[in-house]
């Protein structure tokens, strides 16, 4: 997964500025239907279809330049179709806040689709 320049300027802050960061209380995981591009846009999220982004707060294992899912990571069956899914992200709310990372897929989901990361599939590697 790609960084965000969001999460990009916090960590140059911190690091360089002496700037405090502090880490999200929450992580969600949320669906696209375009691009977000690096600069997080939050404008193409699924909407629809009892659409909700998921709470991964608790859901890595951390290694040493890794975080990998250490559960199912399963979304809400859909209602309405919610269409070509293009990109996933973590952002720091469930709802509205910072997209941190993202990442492309090509999945579309339907009425009665199901759509769930398998425990293991989903690793933001900082390399």
């Amino acid at each position: 997964m790609a960084m965000t320049n969001y999460l990009e300027s916090k960590l140059i802050d911190h690091i360089f500025g002496g700037v405090t960061f502090v880490p999200p209380t929450v992580l969600g995981l949320a669906l696209f239907t375009a691009d977000p591009t690096e600069s997080g846009s939050l404008l193409n999220e699924v909407a629809v279809g009892s659409y909700a982004r998921i709470d991964v707060t608790t859901s890595f294992d951390l290694n040493v330049d890794s975080a990998i899912n250490n559960l199912l990571l399963a979304f809400p069956e859909p209602t309405a179709a919610w269409g070509d899914l293009t990109h996933i992200a973590v952002v720091d709310s469930l709802t509205g806040g910072n997209m941190l990372f993202y990442t492309t897929i090509s999945r579309n989901i339907d009425v009665g689709d199901l759509f769930a990361i398998l425990t293991g599939d989903l690793q933001i590697l900082l390399d």
